[in-house]
């Protein structure tokens, strides 16, 4: 019984992956950054392989700071340290707000998000469309290479209930290719 789980979860995994190979591929020609995010909360953990693109959609001068949005794509794998449910995979995509003061920002997104699966361990998420939200803060080290920290809210924004939604703070490297 154990094997035939962990082979439906495998296959479930391996769709989910196909399918965010497919979605960072259509960008692929402008990619300009490639980030790592890790976390966890409350015994939940998540890795995300997040692409961003090279041009802004916007980008303008406020208070003598730029401000951009850029659209982002990602794909993350969420685990719980017990229970049945243990894995999900996510694919999503969030334009992303950043205000830039010098090499620091600030950062905000409101993306939508598919999960292979409705149930991580102990949270009931009752559709697998979700709403991906964060907040972050973070700093340019170099012209390649930018580290943060995120918090994100995954819910269904009361589409459905249960509506348990997860949270996940997140550090993150990002490098420009």
């Amino acid at each position: 019984m154990e094997i035939q789980h962990t082979g439906r979860s495998a296959m479930r995994g391996l769709r989910t992956l196909a399918a965010a190979g497919v979605l960072l591929a259509c960008g692929a020609s402008q990619a300009q950054e490639l980030g790592l995010l890790v976390g966890n909360y409350h015994g939940n953990h998540r890795v995300t392989l997040l692409y961003t693109a090279a041009v802004p959609w916007y980008s303008s001068e406020l208070a003598g700071h730029t401000f951009e949005v850029v659209p982002e794509a990602g794909v993350s794998r969420y685990s719980a340290s017990q229970g049945p449910d243990r894995v999900l995979y996510q694919v999503h995509a969030t334009p992303t707000l950043r205000y830039w003061l010098g090499d620091l920002y600030l950062e905000g997104g409101i993306g939508v998000s598919l999960l292979d699966g409705t149930r991580l361990n102990e949270r009931r998420l009752s559709t697998a469309f979700l709403f991906s939200d964060h907040l972050g803060l973070g700093y340019r080290v170099s012209p390649k290479v930018r580290v943060g920290y995120r918090f994100t809210h995954v819910s269904n924004a009361s589409i459905k209930q249960p509506n348990m939604g997860i949270d996940m703070q997140q550090l993150f490297v990002s490098v420009a290719f």
